[in-house]
């Protein structure tokens, strides 16, 4: 219970950057526009930067046993989620963006600025193991089914700023390598900046949208139930029935990152990819903001029911 407050805490702040982003731009001193270039900063310099920076320990085997048993459980969650989706599409009425919106997360844009701030920085090495299954699905499956194609992306995984993180993080960390102070505090730096440039991004494109048409759209709230409570407490109970929290030492703290990235809410990527191949976006978008907001209280609820129970 203590943690669940504790990330509670960490989510009311960070929804006070969301609002610092929000009042910016509805006093002029920025435009909603202004929501892109804050994206590719995180995307390109600060997101990668946090990754690598949490690789930046002393080599200890347990590490590499906890990122093995996350990116299972990862792998898991993301088959459930698929199961979720597939299952429901024919009784609610599912379609694409719905299934999108429920099986792609935010887990880094939101996930590792929470794990960061509330967890420690030392955690965020066990958020890439979500990333390494989320990223190659979202640019295979996610892609296909919002584009009608039957295409992967390779080239958007593989040259995917965080997955260059990952791959350069873990060479070091299993080498034993670490940067020298100057560009190492450069690179600690950029990575602090994490949690609030993703919030002021988030407040300033919340600052564009048509709030009142936002909470109207009652079909989104499914969505909204089906992403932040249904498919945490799902994964959960998975963790809980195969005991896979049990086979590793403290199996249960670092199952609870995975926990947290499953309780994320709906990933920006669907939008994008929305966008792209005019798959109703605005509405992509509606439910993008609506997880966004709903997870100040269910992210905490989801932790609290995973230590109960696990």
């Amino acid at each position: 219970m203590e943690l669940a407050l504790i990330l509670g805490k960490q989510l009311l702040s960070m929804f006070i950057m969301i609002a610092v982003g929000y009042l910016l731009v509805k006093i002029g001193l920025l435009k909603a526009e202004d929501s892109r270039p804050l994206s590719i900063l995180i995307i390109y310099v600060i997101s990668p930067c946090m990754i690598f920076a949490s690789f930046q320990q002393k080599f200890r085997p347990e590490i590499l046993q906890g990122l093995l048993m996350c990116t299972i459980c990862a792998a898991a969650i993301h088959l459930l989620f698929y199961l979720v989706g597939h299952g429901l599409k024919k009784p609610l009425g599912l379609n694409t963006v719905d299934r999108a919106s429920i099986m792609y997360v935010n887990a880094g844009n939101l996930i590792i600025p929470l794990v960061a701030a509330s967890l420690g920085d030392e955690w965020v090495v066990y958020t890439t193991a979500y990333v390494l299954i989320f990223l190659p699905l979202m640019w295979g499956h996610g892609y296909s089914i919002l584009s009608g194609q039957n295409s992967v992306k390779i080239g958007k995984v593989l040259t995917n700023p965080n997955i260059i993180g990952i791959a350069l993080g873990l060479l070091f960390f299993v080498l034993g390598w670490r940067l020298p102070e100057v560009l190492g505090n450069t690179v600690n730096s950029f990575g602090g900046l994490i949690a609030p440039i993703n919030m002021l991004m988030l407040g300033v494109m919340m600052a564009g949208a048509d709030m009142k048409k936002l909470f109207s759209i009652k079909r989104a709230y499914v969505v909204c139930f089906i992403r932040l409570i249904l498919c945490p407490v799902l994964a959960i109970l998975l963790i809980k029935v195969t005991g896979f929290a049990n086979l590793f030492p403290d199996g249960k703290s670092v199952l609870l990152v995975s926990v947290l990235a499953a309780s994320a809410p709906s990933g920006s990527n669907v939008v994008q990819v929305a966008q792209l191949f005019d798959r109703d976006a605005d509405y992509a978008a509606t439910i993008n903001i609506l997880t966004c907001l709903f997870c100040a209280v269910t992210i905490p609820l989801m932790t609290w029911f995973y230590q109960w129970i696990v």
